[in-house]
């Protein structure tokens, strides 16, 4: 049988931004099936901005809409001002995929997963992510 853990030189750090806790709670039970992570949670944008300006992370996963801050904003945050997450992958999670043109909105620097999130989309985005990495997220090999 395959295993499904995606090995990595270390833990990666992962930030897990969402309003919703079931969201979240699938995300903490989930994420550890797949890969050693250590996973940092942020209720909305402005709690993950503060997040971001005290940590690095290897991988961020942000919800679209959510209040005071929503992920477009947090990701234009991420990108335009000096933090250690400047360059860090960020995969966007949201259920208005249809109504989201994300290549045109982000360009080529953020994954999509899908609400509801089931468990092989996870995987897929996880491996193609870790994959197709630039050196920042310490994949060794999948087995």
């Amino acid at each position: 049988m395959e295993d499904k853990i995606i090995h990595t030189s270390k833990p990666l750090q992962v930030l897990v931004i969402d309003d919703d806790s079931d969201v979240i709670h699938l995300l903490e039970r989930m994420l550890p099936e797949f890969l050693k992570c250590n996973i940092d949670i942020s209720q909305d944008g402005v709690q993950a901005v503060h997040c971001c300006a005290k940590k690095s992370y290897d991988l961020i996963f942000t919800d679209y809409f959510m209040p005071h801050l929503n992920g477009h904003e947090f990701f234009d945050y991420l990108r335009s001002t000096s933090n250690p997450n400047k360059d860090t992958t960020v995969i966007l999670i949201t259920q208005a995929h249809k109504e989201i043109n994300v290549q045109e909105e982000f360009g080529n620097d953020v994954r999509l997963l899908k609400k509801p999130i089931n468990p092989s989309q996870l995987r897929l985005s996880l491996s193609s992510v870790l994959h197709k990495n630039d050196g920042s997220i310490p994949l060794i090999s999948e087995i």
